[in-house]
């Protein structure tokens, strides 16, 4: 039936007359970024039905963390069909984001893919190669000390066909590590294949309209967490919290009463998908500590100690993580949430990670989501993103502030350290500088000292995923402020920061009175004080000047103070380290003297 040209009445609203335009700092790019390895960018927009694509699905639903557990991955085709030259991928962003990433090259080993089809068409396999960082490759000069080989890249598998069609109703699967096994990821969470079809080399790239979702559950509950405040003023009320974890520290959604206890007082709870929280007595003027115990799992767990303190308090944090929006994995409010619930954290920064082009609406995302899990007094976020330098380095760049720009290295206006400087100080921004241990010659290279400019490069991140540049493991990082953004703000600008493998250690380290971080006038007489409380028993402390050990004790005790003189002329800085018997370590950040 042929329709007819109908007559329409046009819209009462002139929608062109209510354009306002925004003011874009980059108004030339286009949409898009130029790696197409993060969140939706491998996919183009464009019209078609996706209910004549076909459908997939995978052998798990659900699987527990860290096992060893074959699966498959199946495809039947649609009314629309796969010709020569169509390609199908199950695509996952992230860095290893299954465990074991699967491979095509040696059946003997883990990930082995193999393809079976019931349709005449001949099919090749599709299989991305893996990228491997080697810490045990690193040059001999490298601060980095531990040996361990990890996948960078996400997960592009699937098949093209090379002749014939793939006929509606044929089915295609992918068997993965059926021969060698495959070894899951300790990580609990919810993992989405995004199935992407290319109907022809040159068309525009189409998607399943459901993705295939697989969830790794957490193991059997095997410990607690339990979190105080890191300091509180005499008279506030404490909040604390009870988790429990498995192995792996995934937390456990289970269901009980649980008991804390604090000095003399015991307080009743109930956990709620494996997670309690209860408000104690004001705080008084001694240290405090909790233990926690959950009678029905056998299962107890003692806090980090919370110290009195007026005026600067101390608060934990993590200022380098990523989500989807860079090379890695889960929603934004996935990560927040779990910073700010299950870790309990005071403050995060979540910036993107593509170190190149990203367009005006990821950026957008990123920026909504930082200012939607800012909350003053509780939980604090800094807008962020990193900067890769071929030669100079990985930089992180935080705002005060959630309305500031990216600045990728691509853009002539910032594609160096000193363009980059230069640009920044027109805003609140500081600098965190990544992985300094690594070797300058790499394609992720260390840091380059001599370009740094300190008014801006106010830290460095000793601990991230690429290993340690002090030589240890990596984790939380605290800070001494009030928890507002501003506060925040003005302590890593102090640099009154000390940086944690995990272990939530309450440091002190002055000079002369002056707080860690700090440039004094130079001083015959060095007065330094140090104390520290641990959740776990203290083997060692250490005082340097100048990266060189001049003091040292054994405590073996939780808690530690020490009061240490020298007479010195020449100018000097200073800095301590803590080590737990486990080997969970502070380090603080120095005083310069002189």
């Amino acid at each position: 039936m042929q329709q007819k040209d109908q007559s329409y009445k046009p819209d009462h609203v002139n929608y062109r007359d209510r354009i306002v335009s925004l003011r874009r700092h980059n108004a030339d790019r286009m949409v898009g970024e130029s790696t197409g390895w993060t969140m939706d960018a491998r996919g183009d927009e464009s019209l078609y039905k996706p209910s004549q694509l076909g459908r997939s699905s995978c052998s798990l639903r659900r699987v527990a963390a860290g096992v060893d557990q074959p699966f498959t991955l199946t495809f039947i085709a649609g009314p629309r069909g796969l010709g020569q030259g169509a390609q199908l991928l199950f695509w996952m962003p992230g860095q290893g984001s299954l465990g074991t990433m699967p491979q095509t090259v040696d059946q003997n080993l883990p990930g082995y893919v193999e393809l079976e089809t019931d349709s005449t068409a001949r099919l090749e396999t599709v299989c991305a190669s893996g990228q491997h960082y080697d810490l045990t490759e690193l040059p001999s000069n490298s601060a980095l000390g531990r040996q361990e080989v990890f996948d960078v890249s996400n997960i592009s598998l699937g098949f093209k066909v090379v002749a014939g069609e793939l006929e509606d109703g044929a089915t295609v699967k992918l068997h993965i590590g059926r021969k060698s096994g495959f070894v899951w990821k300790c990580l609990a969470g919810r993992k989405e294949f995004k199935v992407l079809i290319r109907p022809a080399p040159d068309a525009p790239a189409m998607r399943l309209p459901e993705p295939v979702r697989i969830d790794i559950d957490p193991l059997a509950a095997d410990h607690l967490d339990v979190f105080l405040p890191g300091s509180a003023a005499p008279g506030t009320p404490i909040r604390a919290a009870v988790l429990v974890r498995d192995m792996h520290d995934n937390r456990v959604a289970c269901q009980g009463p649980a008991t804390l206890v604090v000095g003399d007082r015991e307080y009743q709870t109930f956990l709620q998908q494996g997670r309690a929280e209860l408000i104690l007595a004001p705080m008084g003027t001694s240290l405090l500590q909790a233990s926690a115990s959950v009678p029905e799992l056998g299962l107890s767990g003692q806090s980090n100690c919370c110290v009195p303190a007026e005026g600067l308090q101390l608060f934990f944090g993590d200022m380098h993580t990523h989500d989807m929006n860079s090379t890695a994995e889960g929603f934004p409010s996935d990560c927040y949430a779990w910073a700010r619930d299950d870790k309990r954290l005071d403050f995060q920064s979540l910036p993107v990670q593509v170190h190149r082009w990203i367009d005006n609406e990821k950026w957008a995302l990123v920026k909504h989501f930082n200012e939607y899990f800012l909350e003053e007094g509780r939980f604090v976020t800094f807008l962020a993103f990193e900067w890769q330098h071929s030669s100079c380095g990985d930089k992180v760049v935080h705002y005060l502030g959630g309305d500031q720009p990216y600045l990728p290295v691509d853009d002539q206006r910032y594609d160096n350290p000193g363009k980059l400087y230069a640009a920044l100080k027109n805003s609140d921004a500081f600098i965190i500088s990544h992985h300094p241990g690594y070797a300058l010659d790499l394609h992720v290279p260390g840091t380059r000292w001599e370009v740094l400019d300190p008014a801006l490069d106010r830290m460095v991140e000793l601990w991230s995923m690429h290993g340690s540049s002090e030589g240890f493991d990596p984790l939380d990082r605290p800070v001494l402020p009030p928890r507002r953004p501003g506060g925040v703000y003005e302590a890593f600008m102090a640099r009154r920061t000390y940086a944690l493998t995990g272990a939530r250690i309450a440091l002190e380290f002055k000079v002369n009175g002056a707080c860690m971080g700090a440039e004094i006038a130079l001083a015959d007489k060095r007065e330094i004080l140090i104390k520290a409380h641990a959740p776990g028993v203290i083997r060692e402390l250490q005082l340097l000047r100048n990266t060189e050990i001049v003091h040292s004790t054994c405590p073996q005790d939780n808690d530690v103070e020490l009061s240490w003189q020298e007479s010195l002329a020449q100018p000097a800085f200073y800095h301590c380290r803590v080590i737990q018997a486990d080997g969970h370590l502070a380090v603080s950040s120095p005083v310069w003297v002189g």
